[in-house]
């Protein structure tokens, strides 16, 4: 029912099409986590994209922190907090 719905459908579709080809494509997983973060009501699409981000590229503190904020939006505390571990652990720097 939100007004960006169907562009954010068509973007999905876009990038998984192009996704098909190259399944490891950071830059990819990536677009579809920023995407999914556009829609208030699609938080656990937001937290499905940013996992699979995180796990194509482990080692970036950023996309770390991003998971966990987006685990704790929808409630997962537990596994946020393991993201956040994750993202220290990696150099991130809380201010």
């Amino acid at each position: 029912s939100h007004p960006f719905a169907q562009l954010v459908q068509r973007a999905f579709a876009l990038i998984d099409r192009a996704a098909d080809g190259s399944s490891g494509d950071v830059d990819l997983a990536w677009a579809r986590a920023r995407i999914a973060d556009v829609l208030p009501d699609a938080r656990k699409v937001a937290a499905s994209s940013w996992q699979a981000l995180a796990q194509l590229s482990p080692g970036r503190a950023v996309w770390q922190r991003e998971l966990g904020d987006r685990l704790a939006a929808i409630g997962q505390f537990d596994e946020a907090g393991r993201a956040y571990d994750r993202a220290i652990a990696l150099g991130y720097t809380v201010f």
